[in-house]
């Protein structure tokens, strides 16, 4: 599970992967989902 404040964009992210191992995936969607949001707006 993950929790994580972008602070800039005032984003939060909240997710989960069912396994211990998953946390460069997990970390690498966070850092992807920013970018999307970044590059398209908060609406």
């Amino acid at each position: 599970m993950f929790l994580f404040y972008q602070a800039e964009l005032d984003l939060y992210l909240i997710g989960n992967f069912n396994q211990l191992r998953s946390t460069g995936k997990a970390l690498r969607m966070m850092f992807k989902m920013i970018d999307i949001v970044s590059r398209h707006g908060k609406r």
